[in-house]
Order: C-alpha cells, then sequence, then structure tokens
C-alpha cells in the first residue's frame, strides 16, 4: 500500500517491542514465583518491571496500552533524553539478573520445584504447537524475528534463547536470557537509530 514505515520508525518498533517483553517476562516470572513459593521473587520481578513500565510511558505516553505502531510509522518520536533513561535502565536490569540468578536461579529450593518437572520434549513442542520460549525451552531453536525478520531485526545482533532439557527450569532461564537480548537490542536500537521521519 506504499506506507512501509520508514527506517528510523522500524527501529521504534523494535524498542517498544523490548522494552514490553522485559516487562511481560518480569510478570510471568513474578505470577511464577508466588506459585512455586517464592513471593520474594514476585516482589523483585514486579518492582523491576515499573523501570521498564515507565521507560515504555517515557517513549509512548502509556503504561501498558501503547497504540504506538501505526500504519506508516509510530505515533511519536523518541523524547528528550531517552537514551540516557534507556542506557539506565539497561545497567539497572543487567546487574538484577545477576542477584535474580543468586537468590532464585541458582536456590536449591528453585532448582528442585522445577528441574524435571512439566518436561515437554522436542517433538512433542512441535506437536501441540506451543510457541515462545516454551518452544525455545524444548529445544526447538526458533525465533520469529530471526527466522521472518521484521521491523529493524534483520539490523540488529543478538542469538536465539533456547534450552534443549524441556523442563520448568529451561522455560524460565530461556526468559531469563530473552531479558538479556533484549537488553542488548535496547542498547543497539539507541546508540544506532538513524535520523528520519518517523
Amino acid at each position: 500500500l506504499g506506507i512501509e514505515p520508514p527506517p528510523r520508525a522500524q527501529y521504534l518498533r523494535v524498542l517498544l517491542s523490548e522494552i514490553n517483553r522485559i516487562a511481560s517476562h518480569l510478570y510471568g516470572m513474578g505470577i511464577f514465583g508466588v506459585q512455586i513459593g517464592m513471593s520474594t521473587w514476585y516482589m523483585w520481578a514486579f518492582g523491576d518491571r515499573e523501570v521498564f513500565l515507565e521507560l515504555a510511558d517515557r517513549l509512548t505516553g502509556q503504561r501498558l496500552t501503547h497504540t504506538y505502531s501505526i500504519p506508516g510509522g509510530v505515533r511519536r518520536d523518541l523524547p528528550q533524553n531517552f537514551k540516557d533513561y534507556a542506557l539506565k535502565a539497561v545497567r539497572y536490569m543487567e546487574k538484577r539478573l545477576k542477584e535474580y540468578k543468586a537468590m532464585f536461579l541458582d536456590n536449591p529450593v528453585v532448582r528442585s520445584r522445577l528441574i524435571d518437572v512439566g518436561v515437554i520434549s522436542k517433538s512433542k513442542a512441535a506437536e501441540i504447537n506451543v510457541v515462545g520460549p516454551t518452544l525455545r525451552g524444548s529445544g526447538v531453536k526458533y525465533d520469529v524475528r530471526k527466522v521472518h525478520p521484521y521491523a529493524a531485526y534483520d539490523e540488529i545482533d543478538f542469538e536465539i534463547a533456547y534450552r534443549d532439557e524441556g523442563d520448568c527450569y529451561a522455560r524460565t532461564l530461556v526468559r531469563v536470557e530473552e531479558i538479556k537480548q533484549s537488553l542488548n537490542i535496547i542498547r543497539q536500537v539507541v546508540e544506532k537509530i538513524p535520523d528520519g521521519p518517523i
């Protein structure tokens, strides 16, 4: 239709997608923490999620229902000093993920509740059509951002997070690795976003 978003808008779409991915994974991990008897995980994840909801709000004017992508582009450009806020959030979360590892991921109670629990084999995952981190936690190295790149994903360097074990612990580790990859993507976007119309 001749309304393909310009390059800057493509980068901005990626930026919001990755901010949202981090917030979504933190939400899921927080709820998961409660389900396995780790209420501290809930409090940490929901507190850290606020950093990324605030970042989304700075970019779009909304914390959750962004309506940011529109036909032909995005609603608004980067606000003043957004790069500084984004990089501060990235550094903060990179530090926090190290603390998550020590507090939760290496915790013997957490490991005992997740390792070898809810195993979905690679073949079963494909058969029942699971997607996203659940699919990648079963050893299927498939991420639509790599296989069928859209927006500016073909210009961004990142790895597909996956694990072969197929259990609850593997799916959790995939989500943590995806947060790391999203932080890396955010850093790349704010550093190399092209000038131009939105």
